[in-house]
């Protein structure tokens, strides 16, 4: 009698053992079919086109519409959400056989936006010819990466990337001539309605420091200062004339930490007489960053 028990209790125990893997089995399944069409979203990844571009982890297409616009074609080929960057500087060349006939074009702002996994974006952006002895490029000409830009013309991409009362929009022809003061030496009185755009390039050209200038026509002036400090202090901004008496002075010292800064003014010195001047940072322990400008 017990041994009749012993095979009854055995052969449930071996149904409930088939039961419970057919019940897992079951619901593998059920969850590969229910992700089978929804691939896997990983994090979010933050990059540069051109080392999206790199690692394939995009399609890229940009051709000309003329009149300094571009139009730009971007395919996300991952299952990643991207954070892309076009930094303000990169230089695009002309693609195709007839490549050499036509300029390169440097994009002067910085453009970023964001893909969605496998989603695609097309928007245009300002791009400006770099070489004035060739051709402009034609409509619907295709471009691709180059290098980015060096030197002098990329001070001028970043000081107008940089530079709220300085728009594309407005610029455009003068950006333009900007640029080929720059890559071909043209004179800067092709710049003819900014007069801000206009003595950055005199600036640039002449190889003086281009970070403090003065226009005798708006009476306005443009500095900009590095300046580190080696631990916490007050800092305060005064600018003082050749005999060394302070004309300006901010109006109440400001706290930074330490680290490296750009200190960015912008002052009318209207009814100013004519002479050499010097903006001077000054921490607790002393000066630590001076300029000179002329009138």
């Amino acid at each position: 009698m017990k041994t009749i028990h012993l095979i009854i209790l055995a052969a449930v125990i071996n149904c409930a053992y088939v039961s419970a893997q057919d019940i897992t089995s079951v619901y593998t399944l059920q969850a590969i079919k229910n992700s089978e069409f929804k691939p896997k979203t990983e994090k979010k990844k933050r990059m540069s086109l051109r080392k999206a571009i790199k690692e394939r982890l995009v399609r890229f297409k940009m051709k000309t519409n003329g009149n300094n616009e571009f139009t730009l074609n971007v395919s996300n080929q991952s299952a990643s959400e991207l954070e892309l960057q076009i930094e303000s500087g990169q230089v695009f060349k002309p693609s195709g056989a007839d490549s050499s006939a036509y300029q390169n074009v440097i994009i002067p702002t910085e453009v970023q936006f964001v893909l969605s996994p496998y989603d695609t974006k097309t928007f245009n952006l300002f791009g400006y010819c770099c070489n004035a002895s060739r051709n402009c490029a034609k409509a619907e000409k295709n471009f691709e990466f180059s290098t980015m830009a060096s030197g002098e013309l990329l001070s001028l991409c970043r000081f107008v990337n940089t530079n709220q009362n300085l728009s594309l929009g407005e610029l455009n022809s003068d950006f333009q001539h900007a640029v080929h003061c720059i890559t071909d030496n043209k004179n800067n009185t092709t710049i003819e309605t900014n007069p801000i755009l206009k003595g950055y390039v005199a600036m640039l050209q002449s190889k003086a420091e281009p970070h403090c200038f003065y226009f005798n026509t708006t009476h306005m002036l443009y500095s900009q200062l590095d300046y580190k400090i080696d631990q916490n202090s007050h800092i305060k901004v005064v600018v003082k004339n050749n005999l060394g008496q302070v004309l300006y002075e901010k109006s109440n010292p400001f706290e930074v930490k330490k680290g490296r800064y750009v200190y960015k003014l912008e002052m009318s010195l209207k009814n100013w007489d004519n002479g050499q001047y010097s903006i001077c940072i000054l921490s607790d322990s002393g000066v630590i960053a001076q300029r000179k400008f002329t009138i």
